[in-house]
């Protein structure tokens, strides 16, 4: 099962440097305010990596 949550964790990880890589292509590119799109898409993957660390921080400490 552990297994799993590390695969996740990695496809979160991986698909937020991917946002990243895209947005910075479309502030370059002719329409600049495509990039703001990528930035919503940015904001959701980061809220949930940080709902990973904040339910492994939960579980770790035994609350």
């Amino acid at each position: 099962m552990i297994v799993w949550l590390i695969v996740t964790v990695v496809l979160l990880i991986w698909n937020a440097v991917y946002c990243g890589i895209k947005i910075v292509a479309d502030f370059r590119g002719p329409k600049p305010a495509s990039g703001v799109w990528g930035l919503f898409a940015l904001a959701g993957v980061l809220s949930m990596l940080a709902m990973a660390v904040v339910g492994a921080g939960v579980a770790v400490s035994g609350i």
